[in-house]
């Protein structure tokens, strides 16, 4: 380590003779120079008094620089020790803190026993390689927002808050860490959860740190209107890579993923680099709601070689510090006067007795709370509080024991004096470490550690495990029984201690004990006359179970979560039997399960004493069944949890212990026949999958270049460095602005009778609150929804809005919010809170038909304008078509017929930035930077809301950071709320929902329910098909109308029905209003198509693919909706994708091995499917304006009314106006969306937005190009021909109207089919996507790379949506289903292992804009075929279990649940090989 140079000296004194040294900077630098000057040898080592007196010796540099530190702030000596001197002959002082020779260290300090040690409120850390000293920190705020708020590196995003994301990582290094201690290698963590008061000692490198500064010292700008955008500007490897292979589309999400990768590679440093699969384990932390996470994995797959520049893992501005003031290893103090939080770290015992003393007696809230990381406090301690009610607590009283020394013992292997082999480990120590530590054993019989270490990386994520100790996720599932620890019943079952310290109220740390892990559990915190007993986890001592010549152990962890990675538990089980190896009988068992029982950890008595003496055979199995069902019941029952049923975690707990036999079966009788043995094989973790194969295939045509080419978005590098600008970044250059938060309803339909604000005016920081009363009377948002809910109204929902308060910061302003009470009427037992489409359709809580219309028209002239899914060509809630021409029209004249259902539930956006909007008053109106995807929309509610004119509200958009329609309309609530604040106060208000909040108070896709039936003939072709859509539209339905609209116009899909009928009816229930998301309404009603003929096909016995294709289109027949298929305009490519895609991903043959794969193995089933999808896409339904500025040196400016939400839409407009105008893409730039530029503009959203602006933008370009015509001509280049026009005073600023109309319901459609291969562990229901291949025509493509990138995000997005995304209710009307922990969106772990995509070649769009076609929205129909292939793997476990093969109805989303309820395994199915 190196040192800044020092004023001070040090003084060293022996016998009365004085010498004095320069700093050292080493022990055995100080040790040999004073050697050398005073002739005398010394011991090695330094001594120093603590305040009571206790001797404490300095063996190495590290303890010395500390002590020297201590020195510094508390004036105690440290002792040089002369191998022939007595004690207290040397004395070593630095001369900050000069004390005259006292031998026997007399001189040290007194500390009064009644008060706390000299404690330091000084926190002292470095954020790029700058030392911050920061007195007396807010024990509240996190590292995130430090580093945003206070140093405004808003690079560092904030999501989720909870570590569930990613978006906030940074690597840290805590620089006083030796080998062996968290962060003495560089790690990457969650920004978002590590309290700052923590980060005492770390140094932390964030996105900002990895760029290089100008070496001039000028400032270095992203290239925005480059198309080399990833040039080397200065900007690191891994930030090129991210930005240059296209992975990066709304870009939020980005500056985290670098971060992850960054910090893998230095944590590597100049060892071999990571391969690919290390790579992919190591971002399991990181979620991307836009590109599929394809492109990211291939960008970062570079970086497992060593190819490339030199060190180009290594930081360009090398931000760790150079020099370092290092930071004294004293006990910490600090407190919040205003809301009385504390925070103390301590180092020794001794200190934490002192800290206890002085903190008092432990009463109510006032007691310690001991922490290591806090991961758990910050981040998931709010889903598990006792009353069921999510809220985040930050206990009082903190106290940091991490940097304990009796805690911080690295993990080894010891023999004790008995012969046993024990793996200790401090209580400190992280989980990432216990894993390196454990894969780094050579040695491991029966792989127990190998066993252990794998199950241990499937807890929560790489920067989580990074910094949270095996201590504390034990500590946390004691403190909340309900959460569901990985770590406790793998300890446990290994039969592992831990030694603890005896806590108590007002008394002096007592004796230490051991308790095993289960004991410890049961071990609650007692309350008594003196106060709290508690226990503090020391160490950890493991045995490892040695196999012998007799005896064989055998080790098993298992774990179903609702997502491969970063997923808590349902249920686990972890196991270890030993076996007799001569008579193969069970010597002992340990049977610990975790999830299944309300008292938490489940050790299973009786099921182990009934395996004992037993060998592993089909008797045992059921008697051990029977005894685990017994040790249920003495566990309190099964937990009783509306997400998962009772029977389910009944059926994980059995499936687990059914593979314990099957293992303990290959032990004794093995092998495990190839039908049984894939059984035990790891599935569904992140190291059982290979890495991420995929392919792109696609043709650039060069007669439109750079239209078509793959250029990576302008903006990207921007993006990838953390430079780029996002709503919720606007704070930072807001001088005094206020920070905003909703008050929400936690009661559905119920009376609101008030709202007390006292509560909130309280807390510090407080400024005001808009309620209601507030708002103009009469004035309402558009759709005559209120901005807020009042006294005397009945609130629809919870996550209703009631007010809005300001407070001086962020956490301010939230703390208000979180304290204002609201007062209801009476529950009334008659008062129904309707949650689902079922309990609607039962109570008859739907819209009449007029209704509908009513509502659909309001909805459609919200703004005055046409909005996506709203149009006048939309307006079909029903359509029927009847046919009596059996000639003309093919009608089947021998007919049978299916009938069924198909129900989907909801889906949430789980945009990555939520809402946002920065409110700024002006002299004569307002200005607002949102989060959008409607600027005009936005501007009318704000400006009718305020009764003021439109033209004084200004929306601005530069980029958002993910909508998914979840902008188009809901975002106006939280735009209202801060410009009537902002007009109120005068003052900017910046306001950003917090993640629980936004999913509280947003909907998502509407639940939808499908009735069908069909008649068709004997080869399966259609005579018949009639369906009724049932919408679930929340309490208000005025998206929703526009959604069902496209559910009915879509339902026909790629298949011809001579008789057609859909009807669709829209309920109305106490939840949140559905809003648009991704296709709405269309991958309900295509999926539901599909499942009737998916019906048909199983009814007839024949290939779904070979019903599908009978019903295609065909050239000349006419949809229910009058397009013509095949017609000029309405090409039909379906049929050429349908068999290029057949043959391309070998169907045929893949399928003969699925079935090979199936016969072979009873527990893992696959399924393959193909599905084909047709989008209709209108012109009618957009209008947009662009303007182009050409300026005197050559460069453009374009503007239009698009949104940039991630689609690229940007590029897209700069790449048609360097086509049409014939210059390089490097000389355009696009501005920011603005009202007061392109004003009444329709939404952003169905796909078609790109392409209504590109054909703006030329259109512009082409005005220009004819003002130019003869310049051009005349002049040799082109700035030399902008000169000369201008030089004549000609206009060179154009606009660009495109608006057009077709009198079809559609102008064109968009095709595509995939194939996808599944594998389904049927024993709990886990899947995995082995391999799709998606084929899209696309017409000529705009952008190969981002429209490839949209069909892939669009694809995994639907993936979670018929999988892992669920959304439920409680009885109350409460969403139980919210934030990153219980909410599951796809994750890099859940994409298919081969993803390929191909664009149609050589098909461009007859009427398209440069001949292209929408990319976002047409292939999330597309992932049904996902849905079909996991039902087939169903139906291969069925028939092998002897269920027969019938058709069934699997809801969506088809969760681990579903699949493994589908595949109707019962105890009886259990059976052992032979």
């Amino acid at each position: 380590l190196n040192f800044p140079p020092a004023t001070m000296h040090v003084k060293v004194e022996l016998r009365g003779e004085i010498r004095y040294f320069a700093r050292p900077s080493s022990l055995n630098a100080l040790l040999e120079d004073a050697q050398k000057r005073f002739g005398e040898a010394l011991h090695p080592w330094l001594e120093h008094p603590d305040c009571d007196g206790d001797i404490v010796r300095i063996s190495n540099t590290e303890e010395l620089l500390i002590a020297m530190g201590i020195s510094e702030q508390r004036g105690i000596p440290l002792r040089l020790a002369a191998a022939s001197a007595s004690e207290g002959d040397w004395q070593l002082v630095d001369s900050g803190a000069v004390f005259s020779h006292t031998a026997h260290g007399s001189n040290r300090p007194q500390c009064d026993e009644g008060k706390a040690p000299h404690l330091s409120s000084n926190l002292i850390f470095w954020v790029n390689g700058k030392q911050h000293s920061l007195e007396n920190p807010d024990p509240a705020k996190t590292l995130a927002e430090f580093l945003r708020e206070d140093l405004h590196l808003t690079g560092t995003k904030i999501a989720c808050g909870e570590g569930g994301c990613g978006c906030c990582t940074v690597m840290g290094t805590r620089m006083t860490a030796i080998e062996g201690e968290v962060g003495a290698h560089p790690i990457a963590l969650n920004s978002c959860l590590r309290p700052l008061c923590a980060m005492h000692g770390w140094s932390v490198v964030t996105i900002e740190g990895l760029k290089k500064s100008a070496s001039d010292g000028s400032a270095i700008f992203g290239s925005s209107a480059s198309a080399n955008c990833c040039k080397d500007d200065g900007y690191h490897a891994v930030q090129q890579k991210l930005a240059a292979g296209n992975g990066v589309q709304c870009g939020f999400c980005s500056p985290g993923w670098v971060m992850a990768m960054y910090s893998l590679l230095e944590k590597r440093g100049d060892q071999a680099p990571p391969s690919k699969t290390d790579i992919e384990q190591h971002l399991d932390g990181n979620l991307c709601r836009c590109t599929g996470y394809r492109p990211i994995l291939q960008a970062f797959h570079a970086f497992s070689t060593r190819d490339g520049p030199d060190h180009w893992h290594r930081s360009l501005c090398n931000p760790q510090p150079s020099t370092l003031t290092l930071a004294a290893r004293g006990p910490l103090h600090f407190a919040n006067q205003t809301s009385t939080l504390e925070w103390y770290c301590v180092f020794t015992l001794k200190e934490l007795e002192q800290v206890l003393k002085h903190i008092g007696p432990w009463i109510g809230s006032h007691r310690p709370y001991f922490v290591g990381a806090s991961t758990g406090v910050r981040g998931i301690l709010k889903y598990y509080e006792p009353d069921g009610v999510i809220r985040r607590t930050i206990p009082a009283i903190s106290v940091d024991v991490s940097q304990l020394a009796e805690l911080k013992s690295a993990p080894a292997i010891v023999q004790t004096p008995a012969g046993r082999t024990l793996l200790k480990a401090g209580a400190s120590v992280s989980i990432g470490m216990l894993i390196d530590f454990l894969e780094a054993q050579k040695t491991d019989q029966g792989n127990i550690l190998g066993t252990l270490a794998a199950h241990l990386c499937r807890v929560a994520s790489t920067p989580v495990r990074n910094i949270g100790s095996w201590s504390g996720n034990i500590a946390l599932t004691r403190a909340r029984p309900l959460f569901v620890s990985d770590v406790a019943p793998a300890f446990a079952a290994l039969g592992a201690s831990m030694t603890v310290l005896d806590l108590q109220s007002g008394k002096r740390p007592s004796h230490q004990k051991t308790l095993s892990v289960e004991d410890y559990l049961l071990t609650h915190p007692a309350q008594d006359v003196g106060g709290i007993n508690e226990v503090m986890i020391m160490d950890l001592n493991l045995p490892i179970p040695q196999n012998t010549p007799h005896v064989t152990h055998i080790f098993r962890c298992f774990k179903t979560a609702q997502r491969h990675v970063n997923s808590h538990s349902i249920v686990n089980g972890c196991f270890l039997v030993s076996v007799d190896t001569s008579s193969k009988t069970c010597v002992s068992a340990r049977l610990f399960f975790g999830g299944l029982c309300t008292k938490g950890l489940l050790q299973a008595t009786v099921a182990e004493e009934s395996l004992l003496g037993e060998l592993a055979n089909n008797q045992t199995l059921r008697k051990v069944f029977r005894a685990l069902e017994t040790d249920v019941v003495k566990g309190g029952g099964v937990i009783i949890d509306p997400k998962h049923s009772a029977a389910y975690r009944l059926a994980l707990a059995k499936a687990h212990l059914y593979r314990l036999f099957l293992e303990i079966w290959d032990c004794t009788k093995g092998p495990l026949p190839k039908e049984f043995a894939s059984a035990v094989q790891p599935f569904a973790t992140a190291a059982s999958r290979p890495p991420l194969a995929a392919k792109q295939s696609f043709q650039v045509d060069k007669s439109v270049t750079p239209l078509s080419e793959n250029v990576p978005k302008l903006t990207a590098i921007q993006s990838a460095s953390g430079e780029a600008v996002y709503p919720s970044d606007r704070f930072s250059n807001a001088a005094g602005c206020l920070y905003g938060a909703f008050v929400v309803s936690n009661r559905a339909n119920r009376k609101l009778l008030a709202l007390d604000v006292v509560p909130a005016s309280k807390v510090p920081g407080y400024v005001d609150v808009m309620m209601a009363s507030d708002v103009r009377r009469g004035k309402t948002l558009q759709h005559d929804e209120p901005l807020f809910f009042s006294s005397g109204d009945i609130v629809p929902c919870q996550g209703a809005r009631l007010a809005f308060v300001l407070g001086r910061t962020p956490s301010a302003a939230q703390e208000a919010a979180s304290k204002v009470e609201m007062v209801w009427a009476r529950e009334d037992p008659q008062t129904l809170v309707l949650t689902n489409i079922k309990d609607a359709r039962q109570n008859s809580a739907f819209l009449g038909p007029q209704e509908v219309q009513d509502a659909l028209q309001h909805a459609q002239n919200a703004g005055g304008l046409d909005r996506r899914g709203l149009a006048r060509s939309r307006r079909t809630f029903s359509v029927e078509r009847h046919c009596d021409q059996p000639e003309f029209e093919g009608i089947p004249k021998t007919e049978q017929s299916v009938s069924g259902t198909f129900a989907s539930g909801g889906q949430s956006h789980f945009y990555m930035e939520p809402q946002t909007t920065l409110a700024t008053p002006s002299e004569d109106g307002l200005e607002l930077w949102t989060g959008d995807q409607d600027p005009a929309y936005t501007q009318k509610s704000v400006s009718e809301l305020l009764g003021i004119q439109a033209n004084q509200v200004n929306v601005k958009v530069r980029r958002v950071g993910g909508a998914f329609g979840g902008k188009l309309t809901q975002q106006a609530p939280l735009a209202a709320a801060c410009a009537l604040s902002a007009l109120k106060l005068q003052k900017p208000i910046f306001a950003v929902n917090e993640r629980l909040a936004d999913m509280t108070m947003t909907g998502g896709r509407e639940p939808i329910t499908v009735d069908y039936s069909a008649a068709h003939d004997a080869q399966g072709k259609l005579a018949s098909l009639n369906m009724q859509i049932h919408c679930d539209g929340g309490w208000l339905s005025y998206d929703a109308t526009g959604d069902l609209a496209m559910a009915v116009s879509f339902s026909d899909n790629v298949f011809y029905a001579p008789n057609f009928k859909c009807n669709s009816v829209l309920y109305k229930t106490h939840t949140h209003v559905r809003t648009s998301q991704r296709a709405p309404g269309v991958v309900q009603s295509v999926t539901a198509t599909q499942v009737a003929m998916e019906h048909i096909s199983r009814n007839l016995g024949l290939p779904f693919e070979t019903v599908q294709k009978l019903n295609f289109y065909k050239p000349g027949q006419i949809t229910p909706w009058g397009d013509v298929i095949a017609s000029k305009s309405f090409n039909w490519t379906l049929p050429s994708i349908w068999d290029k895609l057949h043959q391309d991903a070998a169907f045929d043959e893949r399928s003969k091995a699925v079935k090979g794969f199936n016969a072979c193995n009873r527990w893992r089933k696959r399924g393959i499917a193909m599905t084909p999808v047709k989008y209709g896409m209108s012109y009618n339904d957009y209008q947009s304006l662009a303007v182009v500025n050409i300026y005197a040196d050559g460069s453009v400016l374009v503007a239009h009314g698009g949104c940039e939400i991630g689609q690229g839409m940007h590029t897209k407009a700069a790449q048609a106006a360097a086509h049409v105008l014939g210059i390089d893409l490097s000389r355009i730039r696009v501005d920011d969306t603005e009202t007061s530029k392109a004003p009444n503009n329709t939404c952003t959203g169905g796909s078609g937005t790109s392409e209504n602006v590109v054909n703006a933008v030329h259109l512009a370009c082409e005005t220009l190009n004819g003002r130019l015509a003869k310049y051009r001509k005349e002049k040799p280049t082109w700035e030399l021909a902008v000169g000369a026009a201008i030089g004549d005073k000609v206009c060179l600023s154009a606009e660009g109207w495109s608006a057009e109309t077709t009198p079809t319901q559609y102008a064109y459609a968009t095709y595509g089919a995939a194939v996808s291969e599944v594998e389904l562990d049927v024993l709990t229901g886990e899947i995995e996507i082995l391999r799709v291949d998606v084929l899209m025509d696309l017409g000529r493509q705009l952008n190969a790379g981002i429209d490839i990138g949209q069909v892939e995000g669009g694809f995994v997005i639907a993936l979670g949506y018929f999988f892992s995304e669920q959304v439920l209710w409680d009885k109350d009307g409460r969403q139980l289903n919210i934030g990153s922990w219980e909410y599951k969106i796809p994750s890099s772990c859940d994409v298919p292992q081969e993803f390929n995509v191909e664009l149609l070649p050589g098909v461009p769009n007859p009427i398209g804009r440069f001949g292209s076609k929408a990319s976002a929205e047409p292939p999330l129909s597309l992932a049904a075929s996902a849905y079909f292939a996991a039902k087939f793997a169903v139906y291969a476990s069925r028939e092998h279990l002897g269920r027969g093969a019938a058709f069934f109805e699997l809801p969506v989303p088809c969760t681990v649940e579903e699949l493994q309820r589908a595949c109707l395994v019962d105890d009886e199915s259990f059976d052992l090989p032979g």
